[in-house]
């Protein structure tokens, strides 16, 4: 398990399922983490205040919210790393993700440890790729 005592992460998929599995990846991979979900970036908006998130996972694609949108207001939103989970790996959305804030970007169909090593490196002040982006 990687080291995170009180980590709070924020998952923000528009996919219910998808959401719950990212959390308990996330609470399997750091000891006594804590998750919240959300549909949306207004609703992660909500579901952060007050809290001290350790890290945000965004689907970049939600509904019809383009990614550099999605990204931008997260991240001036919440002061936290953003991890970008995303179906599509494409250099395009690589650039406009990193552009707009994140500090790494992982595909849906890398291994759990992947999506791990990254919030752990952008926990850390690194920026994370994913070595298939």
């Amino acid at each position: 398990m990687s080291r995170s005592a009180a980590a709070q992460f924020l998952v923000v998929d528009d996919h219910p399922v998808l959401r719950q599995g990212v959390a308990s990846v996330l609470r399997s991979g750091f000891e006594g983490a804590d998750t919240s979900e959300a549909a949306s970036v207004d609703e992660a908006i909500k579901l952060a205040r007050g809290k001290k998130i350790s890290a945000v996972i965004v689907d970049p694609h939600l509904g019809s919210t383009d990614a550099t949108t999605s990204i931008s207001s997260l991240r001036k939103a919440i002061d936290a790393p953003i991890v970008v989970f995303a179906a599509d790996g494409n250099m395009r959305l690589l650039a406009e993700a990193l552009k707009s804030g994140a500090r790494g970007c992982v595909r849906k169909d890398s291994p759990a440890e992947v999506l791990t090593a990254a919030i752990a490196a952008t926990r850390n002040g690194e920026v994370y790729i994913d070595a298939t982006l």
